[in-house]
Parts: C-alpha cells; structure tokens; sequence
C-alpha cells in the first residue's frame, strides 16, 4: 500500500486543479436572449447596479421582478442565482441554475456554478457530475491537451473510481511521454497490482529524465525491498532519496525496510523509529513488530502491533 499512499497524497494536492476553470466560470454567464420588456430591463438594471453597491437583498428582488416580466431570461435567472448564492440561499440558486441547464444543455458556464452550489449544500455525487461533464466536454474539445485528462483523473480519484482514474492519465501520458509526474503516478498505481513490472519500468524511465527525483527514486528502492531483490541498489537509492528530504517518514521507512531485507535489524529498528517518530503510519508500525519478532522481543512486537491495528481504526473513524 505504501506506493498507493504516495499516488493518494500527489492527487489529492492536485484535485485543486479544478477550480482552475473559475477564470473562465467564476461569474454566471449564459447566451440566452437578455430582458426584452422595456420594465424586465429597467429592472435588471436596476438589479444589478444594487449588486455593484453590495445590496444583494435589493439586488434580488429587483432581478425577481426582472424574471416575471421576460421569464424565458436565462440572463436574468442565472444573475438571481448569482444574488440567492450570495445570500446563502444555495438550493433556490440551484433550482435556477438547472433551469438554465436545461434550457442549454451544453453550456459550460451553467454546469460549473450548478456544481458549486452543489458543493456548497455537500452534494458530492452531482456536483462530480456535473465537473466531469464539463471535463469531458474540454477533452473532447482539446485532444491534443493533457490538461484535461489529468484533472478528470483526478476527479475520478476523487470519487474512489481508481481504474478510470488511471485510464485518464494513461492518456496524458501518451500526449506527454515525457512528463515524470505521469510516470510517477501511473508506475506507482502500477507496482500495487499485476502490472507491477510494467510500473517499474515506469520508475525507471521518470529516473532517466529525472534522476534526481526522490519521490522515484523511494519508490524503485521499496519495490526492490519488497520483491527482496537488487538490495545493494536499493539502498543507493532511498540514500540518495533521503539525501533530498532527509525528514521524510516514508523514505525513513524505506531504509529501513531494505535494512531488514538485508537482516541488519538493529540498523532497521533504528530507521523504523525515527520514521515512526514523524508520522503515525500502519505500514511503519507493522514493520517495526516485525522487527521486533526477528530481535525475539516478543512484547515490543505485540505493542506496535495493537499501535498498528488503533491508527487503522483511527484513521478508518475519521475518514467516516
């Protein structure tokens, strides 16, 4: 699990790539018809002066009056969405928003602001929904970017759909072959399942552009230790690692873990603990048991073995 932990934490970082569309979305714009009656366009203008001065309360009365005059405004409705939003009243303004969905079901704009107000009333399920709509739509209109994949991958993510996530960087990478963040997190999903070879094939080449990225080089070395091979490389490489972040509890555990491979278990133990001192993690407390167990300290090694079992536990009540 640990590789999966690291494609985890690089996606979640980057799942704030979606909100990267609010320079094209931030303000609620449709191209419907605007307010056609002489009173419908006094009123919206009126409405939306009020809302240059603040007055969103005024703001929304004014398009409410707006809209009963040129019901058919898509305009006029998402401007009201926009003002109910402001007022927090989020699901008035999302019954407005997929009015206007509705009435254009390819409009971009629409989709993104109904997605945020569902992510303001924690409507997780339509509001991926309706960012995947528009991911795709961008995809299809950009083949040639890796832009959106990625950030329908991670999306995906998001919502626990791994192999679909996966899928979507696999076809960023073939727009960009040469892009180590692709390589790092494929190979990584790669070396946690039956396509483990081909995920260290991809290691391989993110060290070839990249040979002094730690993240990689971690994750080749763990992989040699866990397949208990090529041990004297591995150990060159989480040094060279840690020679980069020599704080981080992961590539700690690494070395301590080729450490055991090895049988040098003193050695292990003492890698094991300065991990376990930075970070609470089942992987490096399992580990440290079995340390334990091969020293014969058999109390020590049922203790972090119970400690292993509370953060699972832990961490599963928090996750819920």
């Amino acid at each position: 699990m640990r590789h999966k932990q690291s494609v985890i934490a690089l996606l979640a970082a980057g799942y704030i790539v979606l909100i990267a569309f609010s320079g094209w979305a931030a303000q609620p714009s449709v191209s419907a018809e605007r307010p056609v009656s002489a009173r419908g366009v006094a009123r919206y203008i009126m409405g939306y002066n009020a809302e240059l001065q603040g007055a969103v309360d005024e703001a929304a009365s004014y398009y409410e009056d707006a809209l009963k005059e040129d019901a058919s405004s898509d305009v006029v409705r998402m401007r009201l969405a926009s003002a109910y939003a402001q007022l927090n009243r989020f699901s008035d303004a999302a019954r407005l928003a997929e009015e206007v969905v509705r009435h254009d079901p390819q409009g971009l704009s629409a989709h993104y602001f109904l997605g945020l107000l569902y992510s303001q009333q924690k409507l997780a399920d339509k509001a991926s929904s309706e960012y995947e709509f528009i991911l795709k739509s961008l995809a299809a209109g950009n083949p040639a970017s890796s832009e959106f994949p990625v950030a329908l991958g991670q999306l995906y993510y998001a919502q626990g759909e791994e192999q679909k996530a996966m899928e979507q960087f696999a076809t960023a990478l073939k727009l960009d072959p040469k892009n180590t963040s692709f390589l790092y997190i494929l190979g990584t999903y790669y070396l946690d399942g039956p396509r483990r070879k081909e995920g260290v094939d991809m290691i391989k080449q993110c060290l070839a552009l990249e040979p002094k990225n730690a993240e990689c080089l971690n994750s080749l070395a763990y992989s040699y230790a866990e397949d208990n091979i090529e041990l004297d490389k591995a150990l060159d490489d989480v040094n060279a690692a840690l020679s980069l972040e020599p704080k981080n509890a992961a590539y700690l555990d690494t070395r301590g873990w080729v450490y055991y491979r090895k049988g040098l278990y003193e050695n292990a133990l003492k890698e094991l603990l300065l991990a376990d001192a930075l970070v609470k993690d089942p992987t490096i407390l399992e580990h440290i048991a079995e340390v334990y167990q091969k020293l014969g300290k058999t109390a020590e090694a049922l203790k972090y073995q119970q400690e292993k079992e509370q953060t699972i536990h832990a961490q599963d009540k928090k996750i819920r």
